[in-house]
């Protein structure tokens, strides 16, 4: 048994939803973990992808897993191997910088209908930062799959310790100095590609956030810098309805041609290349402004 998170210190039943110790940079042996996340990137295709982006091996190395030499190379005096070791060894200690620092949030469901803007900005938190692959797996570690905090089909969740209890809306990522919000200066110009998923989607909901912001901090989306970041949003109704939950990219562009490229390329990343058949017709562009 593990040491306890600084939130579990304070309460709260191991496994519950009282506390997820989402922005806990601790071990914490009663954290949730989807599959045991480990604190490296899992062995999948878009773990590989963002990996292979970086130049570096992200997942874990197993202990009789021999390195491969390369197809046709000549054979290199001890002298040479020496150095190559050396320079693997120090390449794969680290840290391994990311194309952009990113900022993960977090949205609580509004109590009321009518809000002002200050009121609205309340309901958002930034939860994380990170520039290297280290900092993303210390934290994203962390953070539960969506449909373990979202609307489950019979009841809103509500997370927090007593006095902070809230329900989740949304959780977003998106490149540090850009707000999860259309009035942000690098938003209101383009627009989002969306997805509202029905019930027959529900069930891969969480691996195709988790591919999708693999693929944002890998930079393997768009080689461009057109993204600005991406939402999963609960927008289920009251209880008794089904489960409706959406994922939006969000650009800086609106050019049809490149809008498009990256859908494309968004979906082969959400989907490990298998999407379900017509899952390109069910993305919807939406215009942010002007």
């Amino acid at each position: 048994m593990g040491p306890l998170c600084p939130a579990h210190q304070q309460g709260g039943e191991p496994g519950s939803q009282e506390f997820l110790c989402w922005t806990c940079s601790e071990r914490c042996s009663n954290r949730r973990r989807r599959r045991s996340l480990p604190e490296a990137a899992p062995a999948t295709p878009a773990s590989e992808r963002l990996a292979a982006k970086l130049g570096a091996r992200t997942s874990p190395v197993m202990a009789d897993e021999p390195p491969t030499p390369p197809r046709d190379a000549e054979e290199p005096e001890d002298g040479e191997v020496a150095e190559a070791t050396a320079n693997a060894s120090a390449a794969d200690a680290g840290p391994h910088p990311l194309e952009h620092k990113w900022t993960f949030w977090e949205q609580k469901k509004a109590e009321k209908k009518t809000m002002s803007k200050k009121e609205w900005g309340e309901l958002q938190r930034k939860l994380f930062t990170f520039d290297t692959v280290e900092e993303f797996w210390k934290y994203f570690a962390h953070v539960p799959p969506p449909t373990n905090v979202f609307y489950d089909g019979k009841a809103a969740k509500r997370v927090g310790k007593a006095g902070e209890e809230r329900v989740i809306e949304s959780f977003s990522l998106f490149k540090e100095g850009i707000a999860p919000e259309w009035e942000d200066s690098a938003n209101i110009s383009g627009g989002e590609w969306n997805l509202r998923t029905n019930r027959s989607m529900v069930a891969g909901i969480d691996d195709w956030w988790q591919n999708l912001v693999l693929g944002l901090v890998g930079h393997t989306i768009a080689e461009k810098d057109e993204i600005c970041g991406a939402r999963i949003v609960d927008k289920s109704g009251n209880k008794g309805s089904n489960q409706v939950f959406r994922i939006e990219l969000w650009l800086r562009t609106k050019d049809p041609k490149m809008i498009k490229a990256i859908r494309d390329k968004m979906i082969d990343v959400m989907t490990d290349g298998k999407p379900p058949r017509g899952f390109h017709d069910q993305f919807q562009w939406k215009m942010h402004g002007v």
